[in-house]
């Protein structure tokens, strides 16, 4: 057995059967089903146990304390005991022959310890399911969108070297946005890139406006680390300017000037506060 199908969740019973259901339609039957309940207070845990039960596929089943889903995949990537790891969103679902396209392309990464692995595609537009060349059969995730490329992709890792990228974890806040850590992999592996759709996801795009004023509210700090730790990987200056934007959104005043101490100078402040006002207009319209 090569791949875990890793899924964190909260309160997601009435969407997992989706899933589940793709699952047992694969047409390739060799890997196993990793669940990190992150603290629901549904009825996940009475779902996955029946599935359990059915032995239909193989699942294993681990319950936390509400803690995000960062702190969710740091997890799931330490009780992976397979070789390769993929994240699958509980309200996202597979494509039938999913497993199969990424056991096909294996082989390709396997002996490269400068490969991590394979970069698939999302569905969620006619768009995303036309070819696309980005001019590299092996690249980065984050010169792959430098190249014009636009959508969601599904990421197959190596287990051992995506343990020691983990997402970070700050106390009372509950989300970090991906590329904190895809960003620091992206400077030392490449993967496979395969121009296939093999996830399918939907948008429920009613409150998309209010929940993203709610991120930034809520976990201000993490996205102040992500923009800055961006302007020192790649030089994005705008990026410097994001990660002030988001100091406005600290509550605590301490914390907020620690975080301000940072190497801000006067025109990225300037540029800063503006992007913070256009972004109360923008989430509040």
């Amino acid at each position: 057995m090569n791949i875990t199908v890793f899924t964190p969740t909260y309160n997601r019973a009435n969407k997992l059967p989706a899933l589940y259901e793709s699952l047992r339609r694969q047409t390739y039957t060799d890997f196993q089903w990793l669940i990190v309940d992150d603290g629901s207070t549904d009825n996940t845990e009475q779902v996955v146990g029946a599935w359990i039960n059915e032995s239909i596929i193989k699942i294993k089943y681990y319950k936390q304390p509400n803690g995000g889903k960062m702190r969710a995949h740091n997890t799931g990537a330490k009780l992976c005991d397979t070789k390769y790891f993929v994240c699958v969103d509980s309200d996202d679902y597979l494509t039938d022959d999913a497993i199969e396209v990424m056991e096909r392309a294996i082989p390709e990464v396997d002996g490269d310890n400068s490969k991590i692995g394979l970069l698939l595609r999302k569905y969620l537009t006619d768009e995303d399911n036309k070819y696309y060349d980005c001019g590299s059969r092996f690249i980065t995730l984050h010169d792959l969108y430098a190249s014009g490329f636009c959508g969601e992709t599904t990421l197959l890792f190596k287990t051992s070297i995506l343990r020691k990228y983990p997402f970070p974890v700050i106390d009372g806040e509950k989300f970090v946005t991906e590329g904190s850590a895809y960003d620091l992999i992206d400077q030392n592996y490449k993967y496979l890139f395969i121009s296939k759709a093999v996830t399918i996801c939907e948008y429920n795009p009613d409150g998309y406006t209010l929940n993203l004023l709610r991120l930034y509210r809520n976990n201000p700090c993490g996205y102040v680390n992500y923009y800055y730790q961006a302007w020192q990987l790649y030089g994005n200056k705008v990026a410097k300017q994001h990660a002030y934007m988001f100091t406005f959104f600290i509550k605590d005043r301490k914390t907020r000037k620690e975080y301000r101490n940072k190497d801000f100078d006067i025109r990225t402040k300037i540029f800063g506060y503006l992007r913070y006002l256009k972004k109360i207009y923008i989430t509040k319209r």
